[in-house]
């Protein structure tokens, strides 16, 4: 099947294997439905990095996820770095999204590291006309992130942020907690360093929600 290859982002290699690795779940899963492929291809490829954030980094090299994700069961992967929780959450990602295409559901799965999650944040109430809106039309973060099907926060950890700052933090994981859905958070801290640099009603919050996996691995970043 012939594909339009030139509005996508990526190297002819990159494009090939995306290719490949769609058509075998694809063909697998629906054996009688080809007719479609090309348009729910496309539509995998704008959930995974348009949609969701994902990082281009881990569209080939997410394979198999370890972590089963259930909509209104949350995870805390807490662990060292370089152990492998934001691929796990990348695998996670792609999955979420295959699945999207593939069962034709309009599911919203984001990534978000949360050194970005609380700049994004602040660039918005700088721009913004009133609440709900910025001056370029924007949506808030803050509400898009409260709301979507499925969040991903990459990197929790002390950061330079001001009071207010860390009040939207709560806010936006509060109401996930209240709403019932779906956070995965990873992190290199334990629950009390959590409360200790950041704060104890998100570390409340985080540690009632969120089942706990760890990640023991060395750090697979480094050679030696």
């Amino acid at each position: 099947m012939s594909y339009n290859k030139n509005i996508l982002s990526i190297t002819e290699n990159e494009y090939d294997i995306l290719i490949e690795e769609f058509e075998n779940a694809f063909d697998l899963d629906y054996p009688e439905a080809s007719q479609g492929k090309k348009h729910h291809f496309f539509n995998f490829y704008q959930n995974l990095l348009y949609i969701s954030n994902l990082p281009k980094r881990f569209l080939l090299k997410a394979k198999h996820s370890e972590i089963e994700i259930v909509p209104k069961a949350s995870l805390r992967l807490q662990g060292k770095a370089g152990s492998g929780k934001t691929h796990q959450i990348a695998c996670a990602i792609k999955n979420l999204c295959l699945h999207s295409v593939l069962q034709k559901e309009n599911v919203k799965a984001y990534f978000v590291s949360f050194p970005e999650l609380f700049i994004e944040i602040r660039d918005h109430v700088l721009n913004q006309n009133n609440i709900h809106k910025s001056s370029n039309g924007k949506l808030n973060p803050l509400d898009i992130y409260s709301y979507c099907d499925y969040l991903f926060i990459d990197d929790l950890g002390p950061s330079k942020m001001s009071e207010w700052v860390y009040e939207q933090i709560y806010i936006l994981i509060d109401r996930r907690y209240r709403e019932n859905k779906h956070l995965t958070v990873s992190t290199n801290l334990s629950i009390s360093e959590v409360e200790n640099y950041l704060d104890t009603r998100i570390a409340s919050r985080l540690y009632e929600m969120c089942e706990l996996v760890e990640f023991n691995k060395r750090d697979m970043r480094r050679k030696e």
